[in-house]
């Protein structure tokens, strides 16, 4: 075809194949009978999730207490780089001050299998745990979190990143952690079921 100056009409276009970086570093999944927990500062478990606002997206990344579902640490955005992440650890250990030997759960994301990730979590002495890979109801807690969350937070798709994150840290700090009543928590809060938890 070439040679008679000829083009095809159609044909298969190139896939563009998103090349993934590799991992500087992976842990295995440490979490069993997560469910069965019940003492406060024993298994957290963290994730990020986004949303729409106005005119880009927010991300939050966030860490629930497994025992309590307390959000005891968290982070607001308009990236998913690995400080995100960092800064979820640190506002949640110097929050609540776990002993050494706390397991820290997330799935294989970038930001957590970062090595100054690992530095952060071998500095407070926890242990890091991942999802196994195509397993997301490894990290259900906060994986449950997020649809809860969305399904209960204002619509902040028409706000500005300042008073979208405003609205996200009010449902978190004012509602979700001291008002919203849990079944699974026998109708307590977070709040109340992690001062009775903790050791």
């Amino acid at each position: 075809m070439k040679a008679n100056g000829l083009e095809a009409k159609a044909g298969r276009k190139r896939k563009h194949r998103n090349i993934k970086t590799k991992a500087e570093f992976e842990s295995r999944n440490l979490v069993i009978a997560k469910f069965e927990i019940k003492k406060a500062n024993k298994l957290w478990c963290a994730d990020i999730t986004e949303m729409e606002i106005y005119r880009r997206k927010i991300y939050i990344s966030g860490i629930i207490d497994v025992g309590s579902r307390r959000l005891v640490g968290w982070s607001i955005a308009t990236h998913q780089r690995q400080e995100i992440v960092q800064n979820a650890i640190e506002m949640a250990y110097y929050r609540c001050k776990p002993k050494a030997g706390i397991v820290f759960h997330s799935d294989r994301g970038c930001q957590y299998t970062a090595n100054k990730t690992k530095a952060m979590l071998d500095k407070y002495k926890m242990q890091s745990s991942m999802s196994r890979p195509g397993k997301p109801c490894d990290n259900q807690p906060i994986e449950t979190l997020w649809k809860t969350l969305k399904q209960e937070l204002v619509d902040i798709s028409k706000m500005k990143f300042g008073e979208a994150k405003l609205e996200v840290v009010k449902y978190i700090e004012m509602y979700y952690n001291s008002e919203r009543l849990h079944s699974s928590l026998g109708y307590r809060t977070p709040n109340e079921v992690w001062k009775e938890r903790l050791e």
